[in-house]
């Protein structure tokens, strides 16, 4: 796995400040503008965490997250979406395998540093496939 953070969002003035946020934390960074151009990166080269936006064109977080959750390869990387809509909003049932989910422009340096270090740190995120053991 490569050593870097991949952001996946269709706005650039969020991927710059997200970028310039990350960069300050010592991390390498890569960006994609859309879903299918993500999934070419992670394919590539897969990142240590992705920051994941929903609303996107041509493929939106949602698809990503469930494609990046059906392939054995992919599946461990974590993920933090990143988002404009309401947590209220999102159907958290469609997010599997998610680290956290913070609204766009409601974070901090020192807040986004904490979310990618326990990020990174948990390792592997649990899925439906995933559940733990069942005691005897």
């Amino acid at each position: 796995m490569a050593d870097y953070v991949l952001i996946v969002d269709d706005d650039i003035g969020v991927r710059q400040v997200l970028s310039d946020m990350i960069a300050i934390l010592g991390q390498k960074v890569q960006t994609a503008r859309d879903g299918e151009e993500a999934l070419e990166k992670i394919q590539t080269s897969p990142p240590t965490l992705v920051l994941l936006d929903l609303m996107m064109p041509k493929l939106n977080g949602f698809g990503v997250l469930a494609r990046l959750r059906a392939n054995p390869s992919t599946r461990h990387i974590p993920v933090i979406v990143i988002t404009g809509v309401g947590s209220d909003q999102i159907d958290m049932l469609r997010l599997p395998g998610v680290m956290d989910v913070i609204q766009k422009g409601a974070f901090s340096i020192s807040g986004l540093k904490t979310l990618i270090d326990k990020a990174l740190e948990v390792g592997p995120p649990r899925t439906d496939s995933a559940k733990p053991p069942q005691s005897a």
